[in-house]
């Protein structure tokens, strides 16, 4: 049995009914609707009460704009995530990757460490500070304050070899050979300059979790896998187009984790136009 109808056993019979209502209306309203429907019901890694919640959520908020429906939503989502349980694979790898868009990655070190990197309004502090990490160099001082991201990251592994490097599948040096493997945000990647990636060892203290539709939130990218298959997350693959012949394309081993220290990188970081 699914967890949606595991969480659904709570429920009366009047309330199935109106949160089957609400959720057709969205999934018609709203694309990010139609991603949540879908993969409500086949979720299987988000523990039963915080599926719960979830469903609680969707079927009560009063909010009849579904934009501000949405933004709630996601504010639910926060409170469930990294709650899909440990990876269950025969040993945990030795090194993840995570890519993130260097834009993305400049304003998370300008919102959170402007102080530590002497950023007064001037970009080129952050973007000298991006450089000296693609070349190999941060200070002991600074590894031990910045984090990757402000919460928690996306990452994959190699999954011939827990010991190779996560991004060795690729073909070429293209940023969106990553991206279409990694089902980054395409609007992202348009407005992107490039792409940085990340490979570190997770410290014993942080236990990396199976993604669930909470840890998604309203992603455009992202299934839960098969019912049958309890190991760890599958990325979901942009649409194949003519251009991305050259590309290797399949879906990745994924999961979510807390935010890691920069000094637990493999240095250098590699930047891809």
């Amino acid at each position: 049995m699914s967890f949606y109808l595991q969480a659904m056993i709570n429920f009366p019979g009047p309330e199935k009914n109106k949160f089957e209502k609400r959720i057709n209306d969205w999934s018609e309203i709203s694309p990010y609707g139609q991603r949540v429907a879908r993969n409500i019901f086949t979720e299987h890694f988000l523990p039963v009460d915080k599926m719960t919640e979830l469903l609680h959520f969707i079927l009560n908020d009063p909010l009849t704009s579904w934009n501000l429906f949405e933004v709630n939503y996601q504010k639910v989502c926060y409170r469930q995530a990294l709650q899909g349980g440990k990876l269950k694979v025969a040993q945990k790898p030795q090194l993840f990757g995570a890519a993130v868009e260097y834009e993305t990655f400049l304003k998370h070190l300008k919102d959170n460490y402007p102080s530590e990197l002497g950023y007064a309004g001037d970009d080129a502090i952050i973007k000298d500070f991006i450089s000296r990490l693609n070349k190999g160099r941060l200070s002991k001082i600074l590894g031990q304050i910045i984090r990757l991201k402000k919460f928690s990251v996306w990452a994959t592994w190699n999954e011939n070899d827990f010991a190779a490097m996560p991004f060795d599948y690729c073909k070429t040096s293209i940023a969106d050979e990553v991206r279409a493997n990694m089902g980054l945000k395409r609007d992202d990647a348009e407005k992107s300059t490039s792409l940085l990636l990340f490979v570190y060892s997770i410290p014993n203290h942080i236990e990396p979790q199976r993604p669930t539709i909470a840890d998604a939130e309203l992603s455009q990218y992202f299934e839960p896998p098969p019912p049958t298959f309890d190991r760890h997350g599958w990325t979901v693959n942009w649409q194949h187009e003519e251009r991305m012949s050259a590309y290797s394309m399949k879906p990745r081993p994924e999961c979510i984790h807390d935010s890691i220290l920069l000094s637990h990188l493999k240095l250098p970081i590699e930047i891809r136009p």
